[in-house]
């Protein structure tokens, strides 16, 4: 670790050149003269004054009316549960549902992104703590709440009878449930608090016990990463058990890029998604390309430039204010990685395992989502399931790109990948160390190429950039023009053709959404 440590010390010391995000096949951006900046494991420099591409959910939920609609009533909803009659009658509900432990008492609530937590302890075991785990409406698309609780729910019971990870135990659950309560998961209570959280703290520290803490949660981490590895199922989807006890895939698969489609793109249509398991990898990278071309059909305000604003607060442009020169730059941009993805070559290291066998994957898996004791380290749970499916055994094989404090959206978003790339590899390097010992003290459970050497080679081959791309729509573009040595450019005179018609229909969508906008209440 002191080794490490040196090294981020050089590290910070050294100015890197430029950053940027490459414009439309060019490594930086025409006729820019960008200014060195200092970067240190901990904190990023500030964006840069033009980002190039703002990640299109994020844009889609600052401006979708729909959305804000929804959340309004969700934010309401929130009001109403919190008031004290409310709260009476999920302390009933909670004492009916766990008998043995005494009358049930509210202690405190918390919020997340889709759900409220609510947390009770009982009268007559006070050591035995439960929560339960509320849908927030508005903040899931409505078809799919059920969905995504259901599969939840059947990966953790699967991950506790299989003793893979640490999950809440569940005492019940519905996706629908009584009238005035609603889809619901009771749950043991997970003490600790977010490993994001900590990783802030021990990076920045130069404690010899915060360096042995994060030493504690690399290792603890990569078991995690190991025993999530080893089993196999036949079809990519979701799991359900039969009755006579064998955990099978019998459903589609539900991704978390598919639900932030449905929540970032108003109206997005999902007539075309799966109904069932998928039996290829290929099936469902065709899948994946669809998404992509769909956002970029669909999305409106997809290709309006974004501005830099004080405290590095990014905001599209409006009205007379938009670049109309730079919106059809980053439409032919966006059309070009888009195209460049879809083409066999990008994902052909999939080829191998087509048929399967499949490996448990969860995109939504990161610090956030481990919850850890910050006195010790030690992992308490791991939370938040309902994206996990059997997928191409090549992504159970990417390493975790969440041991940053700073997710790698936020830096593509920002245009600093440069930045990211040479800070994550000197942390990767410490997490494959501390991966290698936990494989060394199991040897005889794994087979074939350890685990931690195929991380090594998905991260150099950036194998796992291509995949992260897979599953995050809204960074597509940013990575394929951040990489140009690993992605195909497609070419030809029909190629140009087509972009011009997407820049041409790109400015329709502009003219019609800034047209609804400015109708608007309270626009001029």
């Amino acid at each position: 670790m002191t080794r490490f440590r040196e090294q981020i010390r050089r590290a910070s010391n050294t100015r890197l050149a430029g950053s940027g995000v490459a414009r439309a096949g060019q490594e930086l951006r025409a006729g820019a003269d960008p200014e060195p900046f200092l970067y240190s494991l901990h904190q990023p420099p500030p964006p840069t004054s033009r980002p190039r591409y703002l990640l299109p959910s994020d844009l889609a939920q600052l401006l979708s009316e729909c959305l804000t609609t929804l959340q309004h009533h969700g934010s309401l909803w929130q009001k109403q549960t919190l008031k004290l009659r409310s709260i009476k009658r999920l302390e009933s509900f909670v004492t009916n549902e766990i008998r043995d432990r005494g009358k049930a008492k509210f202690v405190t609530v918390a919020s997340g992104s889709f759900n409220m937590v609510f947390h009770f302890k009982f009268s007559g075991d006070t050591s035995q703590q439960v929560t339960l785990r509320l849908p927030k409406p508005g903040h899931s698309a409505a078809g799919l709440v059920a969905e995504k609780l259901e599969n939840e729910v059947h990966w953790m019971q699967y991950m506790e009878e299989h003793n893979l990870i640490r999950v809440p135990h569940v005492y019940s659950w519905s996706t629908c449930g009584p009238d005035d309560i609603g889809p619901y998961i009771l749950m043991d209570f997970a003490p600790g608090s977010s490993l994001a959280a900590s990783l802030v703290a021990w990076t920045k520290s130069d404690s010899p016990d915060d360096k042995k803490k994060l030493i504690s949660v690399y290792e603890q981490a990569a078991n995690m990463y190991l025993q999530l590895y080893r089993p196999r199922f036949d079809r990519i989807g979701s799991i359900t058990k039969t009755p006579e006890g064998q955990w099978v895939v019998t459903k589609r698969p539900l991704t978390l890029d598919m639900h932030q489609q449905v929540t970032g793109v108003p109206g997005f249509h999902t007539g075309r998604w799966p109904t069932r398991p998928l039996l290829r990898s290929r099936d469902y990278i065709d899948f994946v390309i669809g998404l992509h071309k769909q956002q970029l059909n669909h999305l409106r305000n997809l290709n309006i430039p974004i501005e830099v604003e004080k405290e590095s607060r990014l905001a599209p442009q409006e009205a007379d204010g938009i670049d109309r020169v730079r919106a059809r730059d980053i439409a032919r941009g966006r059309y070009i990685a888009r195209n460049g993805f879809a083409m066999p070559a990008v994902t052909a290291f999939l080829d191998d395992g087509d048929n399967g066998p499949f490996a448990i994957f969860n995109p939504d898996l990161c610090a956030r989502n481990i919850l850890v004791d910050p006195e010790t380290a030690e992992s308490t749970a791991v939370i938040d399931h309902e994206y996990t499916n059997p997928m191409p055994a090549a992504f159970a094989q990417d390493p975790p790109l969440w041991q940053l404090p700073w997710q790698l959206e936020k830096t593509l978003e920002r245009d600093l990948f440069p930045w990211w790339m040479q800070t994550y590899e000197l942390v990767l390097k410490e997490f494959l160390v501390a991966m290698e010992r936990v494989e060394a003290r199991q040897q005889g459970q794994g087979q074939g190429r350890p685990l931690s050497a195929l991380m090594r080679a998905s991260w150099e081959s950036r194998q796992c950039l291509v995949n992260f791309a897979a599953h995050n729509s809204d960074c597509v573009d940013a990575i394929y023009w951040a990489l140009p040595e690993i992605f195909p450019r497609p070419d030809g005179d029909l190629l140009e053709e087509k972009v011009g018609v997407y820049q041409t229909f790109t400015m329709g969508q502009i003219d019609a959404y800034e047209e609804e906008r400015a109708a608007k209440p309270g626009k001029e």
